[in-house]
């Protein structure tokens, strides 16, 4: 909405959008224009609340009134994603930015515990005949990476 102020909740909400798209494999909002994406955008996270005055104030100098949609569970947008991951991207992709959950709280939020969790190995999805991407290697082979092994665990 053109908002004078660039700081880092505008980042968490991108990383929101980022994840969400990780999931999807595509665009979350993929909006023709801006009042476009703007209905798109309310058409899964609702309406925003009246409690965002900002924003509303935003729109109205711009004589824009926001869409009226009801939440759309992320769960239906995004089926795969598990409970902590939907979680984690409503809390990063609320509407107010002094609402919005900051970098450190995400960093101690329970879908990174869930992760640690588990032993995930990346792979390169959709090629099942070629072994898991190995970043060290081709790293090494481009010479980024000195010949020594690399320990990511805690």
């Amino acid at each position: 909405m053109k908002a004078p102020n660039y700081n880092s909740p505008v980042d968490i909400f991108a990383l929101g959008l980022i994840m969400a798209e990780l999931y999807l494999l595509n665009p979350i909002f993929p909006g023709e224009s801006e009042i476009d994406q703007i209905y798109k955008i309310c058409g899964i996270l609702g309406t925003p609340p009246e409690s965002w005055a900002e924003g509303h104030r935003l729109a109205n100098q711009r004589g824009f009134s926001f869409p009226q949609f009801n939440y759309c569970t992320l769960g239906k947008v995004l089926p795969n994603a598990s409970e902590s991951a939907l979680n984690i991207m409503k809390l990063m992709l609320t509407y107010d930015p002094s609402k919005r959950i900051t970098a450190s709280q995400i960093l101690r939020h329970p879908f990174f515990a869930d992760q640690h969790k588990k032993e995930t190995k990346i792979t390169n999805v959709g090629y099942k005949d070629r072994e898991p991407y190995d970043l060290d290697r081709y790293a090494m082979k481009k010479g980024v990476l000195s010949n020594h092994s690399t320990n990511y665990s805690r």
